[in-house]
C-alpha cells in the first residue's frame, strides 16, 4: 500500500504539472518562447506569437508572420467529447514578403475568415474571402479528415488581380463567377456540378504588343463552363468566344480509368493571338473540328479543317496518348495562304494536295506513304525582286513527291518542273544508318532563281546529274555537268559526311561564260581545263594533285581600256596559263607558267602552309617589249626587262625584287609597307635609250630609294660618276661660238627626289672642273602631271638657264642665254636648246 500511495502521488503530481504547463497562463508563458522559436524555424520568417492562450476549454492564438501578415485562431473545445467550435481570421496584407512560405512570388493581399465546427469524425468549415477582389463564400465537409462535400461561390473575381496575385502581367481583364457544388467528391461516387462564367473580359493589347510583338485589335471575350459530375462520369460543355476566336468542346469524360467521348471545335480568326502559347510566328485564320473517342489505351481523333483554304480531313489513332497511325488528306490548299500563316513573304502561288497514310509510326517499323502535289504554281517576280533583288521572268511550276515508308527504308521520287528549272530525284535511304542509293538530275535554265536558297549571286543555265550511294561510313557522290559549256565530271568519297577523296575533270570551260554567270565584266575569253585527283581530302592529311590550264586566252582590250581609264588603247593581248598544284598534308606547292603577248610570268614553287596560313614563293617576270605597256605607262619605251625574286607572307609580308637593267643591277625589298631599292651602276645612256630620250649624257648611276606605301612618302638619293655628254646640236653651237668644249668635261654629282604623295621635289647637282648642271627645286605633281623646273647649265662661267613649266607631256620651254641673247649665235643656241628639251617630253 505504501508503494501504491507513492505511485499515486507521483501520477497526481505529473498531472498537476502537465495541467499547469499546458492550461494555465503560467504554463503558457513557459511554452510561448519555444513554440515561437519553432514557428520561426519552420517559416524562415521573424514570426511573432503575439498571443498564446490555452485552457482546458478554450484557446486563442495570434501569429504575426511578419508586419501586416497575421493569423488569428480562437474557440472552444472539449477534451472529453472531442467537439470544437473554432473561428479563424487570416489577414495577409503583403503577400510578397511570404515567399519563403509560398515557394513562388505572390503579390497584393489576401483575406479569409470563418469557422471550423465539429468533431474528429465530422468537420464543417464555413468561410468567406476577398481573393482577387471577389466576394467568395465556401462550405466544406470532412469525414475522418477527408473532404466529402464542397460548396463554393466566387462572385466578380478580377482576372487582372488574379494574374497580379501570381506575379503575372495583366494580359487580360475579366470578372469571373464560379459556382462549385459537390455533394459528394468521393472517387467513383461523384455528385455535383461546376459552373464558370466570365464577364466584361478584354485582352490587354498593349501588353501583348510589348511582350510578344503582336498587334491585336480591340478584343473582348467570354468563357462558359458547365460540368456535371455523377458517379464516374463528367458531362461538360465549354465555350470560349471572342471577336478573334471561338473554341467549343462538349461531351462525356470518365477520369479513372480515362474514357472520352467528346466533340471539339476551333475557329480562330487570328492565329497571332496564340504566339504566347505556341511561340511560333503564325498568323491568319484557322478552323478545325472533330471528335475524340476512346480511352488511354486506345483513342481515336477524327477531324476536319480549312488549313490554308483547303478541304482537310484527318484521323489519328493513339495508344497511351502516343500516335500509332495517321491518315490525312489536304485538298486544294493555297500556298499563298500557307506562306502568310507562317509569316513568310508571298514568294509563289500554287494549289497544294497532300495525302498521308502512316499505318505505323514505330521508328523501327515504319509503314505508309506520303504524296505531295503542287499544281498551277507561279513565282511572284515582284516579291523576289523586292526581297532578294533577283529579276525573274514569269515562272510557272508544278511538283510531285511520293514517299513510301517500308520498315527502316524510305523510298521516294521527286519531280519538280518549271520553265526555268527542273529537278528529278529517286531512290531510297535509311534514316538510322543513313544508307542511301539515289539518283539526281538538276537542269536550271536560270541560276538567279536559286539565289534565295544558295545565297550565290550567279546567273545563266546549269545542268548536273549523278548518283549518291553508300552510308554514313562511306558515301560516294558522282556527277556530270555542262557548267559554262564545259564537260565536267567528278567523284567524291565522304566518310562520316566529311570529304575523304575527290576526283574531278573539267574540259573546255568557257571563261566568258563563267564571267557572265558570276556577274563579272567580260575581262577575257579563253578555254579553261581542270584535273583534280585528291586521294586524301582530310584536313591536315591532304594528298593529291591539281592541274589547271587556260588556252586561247584573249583579254578584252576595249573593256580593260575603259574600266581602268587608260588614255591609250590596250593592245590585243593573248595569253595561256598552266598551274600544277601538289597537296601534301598541310603543304600546298604550286607551279605557275603564264605566257602572254605583254609579259611572261613563272613561279617554280609557291608553297602555302594551310595550318598557319604562311606563303613562300619565287617568281620571274619578263616583259620582252616595254613599248607594249604604253597604254599603262603613257610613255614609249624600247627594249625589255626581266624581274625575279621571292614573296613570303607569314606574320609579315616580304617581297624581293632583282633585275639587271640598263647595264646595272636593281635590288629591292618590300617589308609590309616599307619599300627599299638599291641601284648599282645603271648606265644613263641605256636608261635614256629605254625611255627613248635623246642620248646626250653617258654616266653611271648609283642610288637608293626608301618609300612607305601606306604613307605615300619617300626619298631617292643617287650619285652620278664619269659623266660625259655626247654630240648634240646645242653643245656643238656652244663649242663653236662660246669656245667652250663640254664634250671633254667629266661630270659627277648627286640627284635626289623627295616624294610626298603626289608631290615630288627633285634636285640635281653635277659638276666638272669648269662646268655644272644644277636644278634645286624641280616640282612635279604626279596627279595633275604639272612640272615647274629651273635648270642652270654653266659652261666656263657662262650660264644657260632653261625653264620648264606646264603639262609634263608638252611643257613650255624657255632658254635664257644672257651674253648670247642679242647675238645670232645665241638665237641659234636657244632654238636648238628648246628643240632638245622638248624631245625629253
Amino acid at each position: 500500500m505504501k508503494y501504491l500511495a507513492w505511485f499515486g502521488g507521483i501520477l497526481v503530481t505529473l498531472l498537476v504539472a502537465v495541467y499547469i504547463v499546458a492550461f494555465t497562463p503560467f504554463g503558457n508563458g513557459l511554452l510561448h518562447p519555444t513554440i515561437e522559436a519553432k514557428i520561426q524555424e519552420q517559416t524562415k520568417l521573424e514570426s511573432k506569437l503575439s498571443k498564446f492562450s490555452l485552457s482546458m476549454s478554450d484557446f486563442e492564438i495570434l501569429l504575426e508572420l511578419n508586419a501586416n501578415n497575421t493569423i488569428l485562431i480562437k474557440g472552444n473545445y472539449s477534451l472529453f467529447s472531442q467537439n470544437f467550435d473554432v473561428a479563424y481570421r487570416i489577414r495577409f496584407q503583403e503577400l510578397k514578403t511570404l515567399k519563403s512560405l509560398t515557394a513562388t512570388q505572390l503579390q497584393s493581399s489576401f483575406r479569409t475568415e470563418g469557422t471550423v465546427k465539429g468533431n474528429i469524425a465530422f468537420i464543417e468549415v464555413d468561410g468567406s474571402s476577398d481573393v482577387a477582389k471577389s466576394n467568395t463564400s465556401y462550405h466544406i465537409e470532412l469525414t475522418n479528415f477527408n473532404p466529402t462535400s464542397i460548396i463554393a461561390k466566387i462572385e466578380n473575381a478580377s482576372l487582372a488581380s488574379l494574374l497580379y496575385l501570381g506575379s503575372q502581367k495583366q494580359y487580360a481583364s475579366a470578372n469571373i463567377n464560379l459556382d462549385v457544388n459537390f455533394k459528394n467528391i468521393n472517387l467513383h461516387a461523384l455528385d455535383g456540378d461546376i459552373k464558370l462564367i466570365t464577364k466584361n473580359a478584354k485582352v490587354n493589347t498593349k501588353v501583348m504588343k510589348n511582350d510578344f510583338n503582336i498587334t491585336l485589335p480591340k478584343t473582348a471575350f467570354s468563357m462558359n463552363l458547365d460540368a456535371k459530375l455523377k458517379g464516374d462520369d463528367i458531362d461538360y460543355t465549354y465555350i470560349l468566344s471572342s471577336n478573334l476566336a471561338k473554341i467549343t468542346s462538349s461531351g462525356k469524360v470518365v477520369p479513372e480509368p480515362l474514357k472520352t467521348d467528346i466533340k471539339y471545335g476551333v475557329d480562330i480568326k487570328e492565329l497571332a493571338v496564340l504566339k504566347p502559347i505556341t511561340n511560333a510566328p503564325l498568323r491568319g485564320a484557322f478552323k478545325t473540328s472533330g471528335v475524340v473517342v476512346g480511352s488511354k489505351q486506345s483513342m481515336l481523333i477524327n477531324g476536319k479543317s480549312n488549313l490554308g483554304g483547303s478541304r482537310t480531313t484527318y484521323k489519328i489513332d493513339l495508344k497511351e496518348f502516343k500516335p500509332q497511325s495517321v491518315i490525312a488528306s489536304i485538298k486544294g490548299a493555297k500556298v499563298t495562304k500557307l506562306l502568310y500563316m507562317v509569316g513568310q513573304p508571298n514568294f509563289a502561288s500554287s494549289d497544294l494536295d497532300i495525302d498521308v497514310k502512316l499505318t505505323s509510326l514505330n521508328p523501327q517499323d515504319l509503314a505508309g506513304y506520303l504524296d505531295i502535289n503542287l499544281r498551277n504554281g507561279l513565282v511572284n517576280s515582284k516579291v523576289m525582286k523586292k526581297v532578294y533583288e533577283v529579276n525573274i521572268p514569269k515562272t510557272t511550276f508544278n511538283s510531285k513527291t511520293h514517299v513510301a515508308l517500308k520498315g527502316k527504308d524510305i523510298d521516294y521520287t521527286i519531280a519538280f518542273n518549271s520553265n526555268l528549272a527542273k529537278f528529278n530525284s529517286s531512290g531510297y535511304f535509311v534514316p538510322e544508318t543513313m544508307a542511301m542509293d539515289l539518283k539526281y538530275d538538276v537542269n536550271v535554265k536560270e541560276l538567279a532563281l536559286l539565289k534565295p536558297i544558295t545565297g550565290a549571286d550567279v546567273r545563266g543555265a546549269f545542268r548536273l546529274n549523278g548518283k549518291v550511294k553508300g552510308d554514313k561510313k562511306k558515301l560516294i557522290v558522282d556527277g556530270n555537268s555542262d557548267f559554262a559549256s564545259s564537260n565536267t565530271t567528278f567523284e567524291a568519297t565522304l566518310k562520316d559526311f566529311t570529304p575523304a577523296s575527290v576526283k574531278a575533270k573539267m574540259k573546255n570551260l568557257k571563261l566568258a561564260k563563267v564571267l557572265y554567270m558570276v556577274k563579272q565584266p567580260h575581262y577575257a575569253d579563253g578555254v579553261f581545263s581542270l584535273d583534280v585527283d585528291i586521294s586524301d581530302a582530310r584536313s591536315g592529311k591532304l594528298k593529291g594533285k591539281i592541274v589547271s590550264s587556260v588556252k586561247n586566252g584573249l583579254l578584252d582590250s576595249k573593256y580593260m581600256t575603259k574600266a581602268y581609264e587608260f588614255t591609250s588603247p590596250m593592245p590585243k593581248t593573248t595569253f595561256k596559263i598552266q598551274t600544277v598544284t601538289m597537296l601534301d598534308g598541310d603543304i600546298v606547292d604550286t607551279k605557275v607558267n603564264l605566257d602572254s603577248t605583254l609579259a611572261n610570268f613563272d613561279i617554280k614553287r609557291a608553297r602555302m602552309n594551310l595550318k598557319d596560313g604562311s606563303l613562300l614563293s619565287d617568281y620571274e617576270a619578263k616583259v620582252p617589249n616595254l613599248d607594249k605597256l604604253f597604254f599603262a605607262t603613257e610613255r614609249h619605251m624600247k627594249g625589255g626587262i626581266s624581274v625575279n625574286g621571292e614573296l613570303s607572307k607569314a606574320k609579315d609580308l616580304d617581297l624581293t625584287i632583282h633585275s639587271k637593267v640598263a647595264g646595272g643591277v636593281v635590288d629591292a625589298k618590300l617589308h609590309n609597307d616599307d619599300f627599299h631599292a638599291d641601284l648599282k651602276s645603271l648606265q644613263t645612256l641605256d636608261i635614256l635609250k629605254i625611255l627613248i630620250y635623246p642620248e646626250i649624257f653617258k654616266s653611271s648611276l648609283n642610288g637608293k630609294l626608301d618609300y612607305n606605301i601606306a604613307k605615300e612618302k619617300g626619298l631617292f638619293k643617287g650619285h652620278l660618276v664619269d659623266g660625259k655628254f655626247t654630240k648634240n646640236q646645242v653643245f656643238g653651237l656652244i663649242k663653236e661660238y662660246a669656245q667652250v668644249d663640254l664634250y671633254v668635261e667629266s661630270f659627277k654629282g648627286d640627284v635626289s627626289a623627295n616624294i610626298n604623295k603626289e608631290h615630288i621635289l627633285a634636285k640635281m647637282d653635277i659638276r666638272s672642273n669648269t662646268s655644272a648642271i644644277v636644278t634645286k627645286n624641280t616640282k612635279l605633281n604626279a596627279k595633275t602631271k604639272k612640272i615647274d623646273s629651273r635648270i642652270i647649265i654653266t659652261a666656263n662661267k657662262t650660264p644657260v638657264e632653261v625653264i620648264l613649266k606646264g603639262d609634263v607631256k608638252s611643257p613650255s620651254v624657255d632658254v635664257d642665254l644672257e651674253k648670247f641673247m642679242k647675238s645670232k649665235a645665241g638665237e641659234e643656241i636657244k632654238k636648238e636648246a628648246i628643240k632638245l628639251f622638248k624631245k625629253f617630253f
